[in-house]
């Protein structure tokens, strides 16, 4: 099953060595709907589902996922199912690292780091890289044409850095030497949400599409 039509399809003659200006329009759009993404996920998490300590806010996810389907159907394949994988594949990793974060954090090896304080930067760390990882590989089932290494690496290390953030949820104390501590995680939304989205529009661009 196809969609009939993309919105952002490029000609058939752009590649990645075309002008600087042919590539900003989809990446910086692609950005954008993330950004209203990162919002909406700060603002609106949803109820939380899942049992017992693997409970997690459903919307975060579901916003994301459609953002980059949108992307991956405007710009790398028409197939409702690669597509479909696509969103389960954000969703899992969106579930996936938030429980991994926080389970993280009373972990053993979450204590050897206490001669840093009882920070959440480690935990962001781990959840961003593992929410990467499987947003890496739904997008590689939507498109074949996203498996490089530079695809690969380059959003891999953009969403575990950008994990760096959830030290901003952490409230705000007067020992603190930065004001960092925000007790907000919309600057992770913001930040890996766009930052991602923008990685893979990146490396889709130029892509032959895939219809089957």
């Amino acid at each position: 099953m196809t969609f009939a039509h993309a919105f952002l399809e490029p000609d058939a003659a752009r590649s990645h060595s075309a002008e600087h200006s042919s590539i900003l329009h989809p990446v910086a759009l692609l950005a954008g709907l993330s950004v209203v993404s990162a919002l909406l996920s700060n603002a609106l998490p949803g109820p939380e589902v899942g049992l017992g300590y693997f409970q997690f806010p459903v919307l975060p996810g579901i916003y994301f996922g459609l953002v980059l389907v949108f992307g991956a159907a405007s710009l790398a394949t028409t197939n409702l199912w690669r597509l479909l994988a696509l969103f389960a594949a954000v969703n899992a990793g969106w579930a996936v690292a938030y429980v991994a974060s926080f389970h993280f954090y009373d972990s053993s090896f979450q204590r050897l780091l206490s001669p840093w304080g009882d920070s959440f930067w480690s935990c962001g760390l781990v959840g961003g890289a593992i929410g990467a990882v499987l947003t890496v590989c739904g997008v590689a089932c939507a498109s074949p044409n996203f498996r490089t290494i530079d695809n690969f690496l380059r959003t891999l290390a953009i969403g575990t850095l950008a994990g760096l953030l959830l030290e901003c949820g952490e409230k705000s104390s007067p020992l603190d030497a930065l004001p960092i501590h925000l007790g907000s995680v919309l600057p992770l939304f913001l930040a890996w949400q766009t930052a991602v989205a923008a990685s893979i529009a990146y490396g889709l661009i130029g892509a032959p599409r895939v219809v089957r």
